[in-house]
């Protein structure tokens, strides 16, 4: 009679790495762990905020359409995309994020006539990295390693 030993269980952290990872950029360094890490980070979202929609909400949208005729949906998915390249350092995943975030807050910024509430949206999306808790951010770079 054969004994069938059970097999060792792999725990999340030392799985091996799936086929998609490899579209995912290892941005962990990015994120912030500790206080002074977390300051600057929430300083730099807030003004990614500002800037990113005053520059692609605002100048990019007036541009496209003024001076090169651009118009409608064409226009907002034209802006959105120029947005997600703008972002190409996260890899293909923040390009299509970016590329969505950007139809989102062009969207926003369309319905409510101001650039005010796109920008608060924004930061606030780049914000949630500056609360995540630490323990939540190291299991997320164990499972990248």
């Amino acid at each position: 009679m054969r004994v069938r030993r059970a097999a060792p269980a792999i725990s999340s952290l030392s799985r091996p790495k799936q086929w998609w990872h490899r579209f995912i950029p290892d941005i962990a360094t990015l994120i912030p762990t500790t206080g002074r890490e977390r300051l600057i980070f929430a300083a730099v979202a807030i003004s990614a905020g500002i800037c990113e929609e005053i520059v692609f909400r605002g100048w990019l949208l007036y541009f496209l359409h003024a001076p090169i005729g651009i118009t409608g949906s064409m226009l907002v998915l034209f802006a959105a995309l120029l947005f997600g390249l703008c972002h190409i350092y996260q890899g293909p995943t923040g390009v299509f994020g970016a590329t969505g975030a950007g139809v989102l807050l062009t969207g926003v910024y369309v319905v409510t006539g101001t650039l005010l509430v796109p920008i608060v949206l924004h930061a606030l999306i780049d914000l949630r990295m500056a609360i995540v808790p630490s323990n939540a951010l190291q299991v997320a770079r164990a499972q990248t390693t």
